[in-house]
């Protein structure tokens, strides 16, 4: 693996698919995530297993872990 994808990393963390629902309101946009391999839905703001959501693009979702934020392309 990569240092970037080293174990206890956020990109190690939210490894997979990513789904994204972009709407007009901050409520309507989510994205789906495997975070540590189960399957997770967060809206603008969330936060599951220490992960943020911080904002949810037509071209993908900002997520945050501390200091370390990443952009997330939506799965193909």
């Amino acid at each position: 693996a990569s240092p970037a994808e080293a174990p206890g990393t956020l990109r190690a963390a939210v490894r997979g698919h990513v789904i994204v629902r972009h709407g007009d309101s901050r409520g309507a946009r989510t994205a789906t995530l495997r975070i540590d391999g189960s399957p997770v839905v967060l809206h603008e703001g969330e936060t599951a297993s220490g992960i943020e959501l911080q904002l949810v693009t037509p071209n993908g979702a900002y997520v945050r872990r501390g200091g370390e934020v990443l952009m997330l392309e939506p799965s193909r």
